[in-house]
Parts: C-alpha cells; sequence; structure tokens
C-alpha cells in the first residue's frame, strides 16, 4: 500500500536491494528475476525518467515457493 506520504509501507514493500539481502543473491540477480522469471515489481513515480522499483512481501513469498 502506499502511505499518506505517497511513499510505499515499509512493512509491505522492499526494495530490490532488500530483496537480495533476504534471498542471498546480488541486486543483479534481483533484476534478472524481475526481467526473466516474472518476480512481480510495482513501479512508483521517480524523478526524471527513473521510477522506483519496490517488490511486495507478500509477492516475493509466493514467487520464491514456485521458484
Amino acid at each position: 500500500m502506499i502511505g499518506l506520504d505517497g511513499q510505499p509501507d515499509a512493512k509491505r514493500f522492499l526494495r530490490v536491494s532488500a530483496v537480495a539481502n533476504l534471498t542471498g543473491t546480488s541486486v543483479r540477480s534481483v533484476y534478472r528475476w524481475i526481467a526473466n522469471d516474472n518476480l512481480p515489481v510495482h513501479h512508483l513515480p521517480g524523478t526524471g525518467m527513473r521510477s522506483i522499483l519496490r517488490i511486495a512481501k507478500d509477492d516475493l513469498d509466493t514467487w520464491l515457493l514456485r521458484h
């Protein structure tokens, strides 16, 4: 969920680096999972042309069970 300040709820959404730490892999691997294995990701508005990527904890748990 998005909080009142427009930022994702920290308890439910994870940064790519947090997913890498939780899974014992590299940030590069997580980006590969997003691109190739369809790890669900949420694109939030960022600055300029860049978006902010967040992975829902529930989505990560489900995805890990299937892979």
